[in-house]
This record gives structure tokens, C-alpha cells and sequence, in this order.
């Protein structure tokens, strides 16, 4: 399954590896982009927007599933604060509207 994908589910742990990573790399992103941004700051302005819009898409992408893994639409992820609720809810055990786990 492809952490692009908005179909199928994931646990809990995967889920918070994801959020970590995605920290991670816009972290490290934004510290060497500062760097660049120093000598053309129109070109580190293009690469922190493609960054964010690639980070942004990883990441609802693992909400979706996870919320799937609760039983819920994918559309559940708009409310405020739903994120912190799926780090703790534990997913359905087998098959639910959205499949199985794998």
C-alpha cells in the first residue's frame, strides 16, 4: 500500500511514524531552504510550496486511512483536532466497510 494512496487502512503506529516523518523532513526542509533562500529566494519560495503541497498530500493521505481504520469517512478528517483523536482511538479489529487492515 502506498502512503499516496487514500484507500484501504493503517494502525496507529504507522500513522504516528508518518506524522514523525513528515516533521522531520519539513524540519530539515525549512533549515537548508533558509539556507538557499539567502541567495535566491524566489527558487526557495517554489521548493518550500512544492514541499508543503508533497507533505500535505502524505499526510492527509495517512489521515484518511486512519480514520478508515476507526470505521469513519475519510471526510472525518476535516474536523479540528481529529488527527489527535485517531494517535489514540483503537481501529476496528477485522473487516469494516473499508477492508482489512494489512
Amino acid at each position: 500500500m502506498s502512503i499516496f494512496s487514500f484507500s484501504g487502512r493503517i494502525g496507529r503506529l504507522e500513522y504516528f511514524l508518518t506524522g514523525i516523518g513528515v516533521f522531520v523532513a519539513n524540519s530539515l526542509a525549512t533549515y537548508f531552504l533558509n539556507i538557499v533562500a539567502s541567495d535566491d529566494p524566489t527558487t526557495a519560495l517554489f521548493l518550500v510550496a512544492l514541499l508543503s503541497l508533497f507533505l500535505c498530500w502524505i499526510s492527509l493521505a495517512q489521515a484518511v486511512k486512519r480514520s478508515h481504520d476507526v470505521g469513519n469517512s475519510g471526510w472525518w478528517c476535516l474536523i479540528p483536532f481529529y488527527g489527535l483523536y485517531l494517535l489514540f482511538k483503537e481501529g476496528d479489529k477485522g473487516k469494516n466497510n473499508y477492508g482489512v487492515r494489512s
